[in-house]
């Protein structure tokens, strides 16, 4: 066994809550303070093969093997990604030896209702967002928690779009593509169903919509492994748009980038994807396709408490509740410029100083 105790262990499994426990960790560091970094699940491959991350860290499947190897810490910080896992089933079992116990969301809800709804896994604190929506949805869902337990930081994944230099970005996208500078770009990015649908909607409404503008496609990363099923409609949406259609087949820029573009000049527009979470922290127009039949009800199903996209109930993107609202977003967004009702609640709820992991890492610094 490993005798040497560390402060914190932060456990991240999968991409979400590795992108918000990796700055986290690295701010504790520069600190001089111990964190043991542990990969569960997606985030032992990602850790493991990515030179970007350039970080110590252990591989886990199971809380025994910490325990059996490690010195229990003085502090746990867990993600909240799906399914649990490590992170969350450390919890009970660290709090019985007089450690504070920390989640950390990546997205609003993050499990409350569903992997960590057991009372068992109940966190000392949580790390969110915003106060609006974030801690109320928090306190909603566990009712028995206090107001202070609830800590607002903003998302630490957030602090790396401080640095973009969002028109420059957006020029080398428009040169590798081929694009003219003037004309707006309208990103598209798809997720699980009902992608095939919304897509053909957003077809059919730029088809009326008409003007020159340019229709970026981009399918959901998993989508031809776990979503392979919404690429039918995705392609009769595609043969019957009649505008500028931009297929990035060779991947010459990636998603990030083509939101700094859309942002830019343009709207970026999804069902309620993480992709409209950044074109809101870059300043962008955004829509979200909810439809009551299908976006809207897929939206309730998979984030319970939730009574509306946390990004709409916030003010930093634009509801598309059916196709003459999809038609009004979108001509006002495409041929009109930047919402600015829209970019002000982006700089309020979603502010660029670099100091979401900042935040995160003095609490957890005052918690040792």
């Amino acid at each position: 066994m490993d005798t040497n105790r560390y402060d914190v262990w932060a456990v991240a499994k999968d991409p979400g809550g590795t992108n918000g426990v990796l700055p986290v960790v690295r701010d504790l560091r520069s600190r001089g303070i111990k964190v043991l970094l542990i990969a569960n699940g997606k985030a032992i491959e990602l850790l493991g093969g990515s030179e970007d991350a350039k970080i110590d860290f252990v591989a886990a499947t199971s809380t025994q093997q910490l325990l059996d190897n490690h010195v229990p810490p003085r502090v746990l910080l867990a993600c909240m990604s799906s399914n649990g896992g490590v992170g969350r089933d450390l919890v009970p079992l660290l709090r019985r030896g007089n450690c504070i116990t920390v989640a950390l969301q990546d997205f609003w809800g993050a499990d409350l209702w569903h992997h960590w709804a057991d009372p068992t896994f109940r966190p000392d604190y949580i790390i969110v967002n915003d106060e609006p929506v974030g801690a109320k949805l928090v306190l909603k869902a566990w009712p028995e928690y206090r107001p202070e337990q609830v800590v607002v930081t903003g998302y630490p994944a957030n602090d790396k779009y401080a640095s973009i230099n969002v028109p420059s970005v957006a020029a080398r996208v428009r040169a590798a593509l081929g694009l003219a500078e003037d004309l707006p770009i309208i990103l598209f990015g798809g997720q699980s169903w009902p992608t095939g649908q919304v897509i053909g909607e957003v077809v059919d409404v730029l088809n009326v919509i008409g003007g020159d503008a340019y229709f970026v496609p981009r399918p959901h990363p998993r989508t031809k492994d776990d979503f392979a099923k919404e690429m039918a409609p995705w392609q009769e949406a595609l043969a019957r748009f009649r505008g500028r259609l931009i297929l990035d087949w060779f991947g010459q820029v990636d998603t990030p980038s083509l939101i700094a573009a859309a942002a830019d000049h343009g709207v970026v527009v999804s069902i309620y994807s993480t992709i409209l979470v950044e074109a809101a922290c870059l300043r962008g127009n955004a829509i979200s396709v909810l439809y009551p039949d299908y976006g809207m009800k897929k939206l309730l199903d998979e984030l319970q408490g939730c009574d509306d996209f946390p990004l709409v109930e916030l003010g930093c993107a634009r509801k598309a509740v059916d196709r003459d609202a999809l038609h009004r977003a979108l001509t006002a967004m495409v041929f009109w410029g930047k919402d600015k009702l829209l970019v002000a609640a982006q700089e309020k709820h979603f502010p660029l100083d670099g100091k979401n992991a900042e935040r995160a890492a003095d609490f957890i610094t005052k918690l040792i």
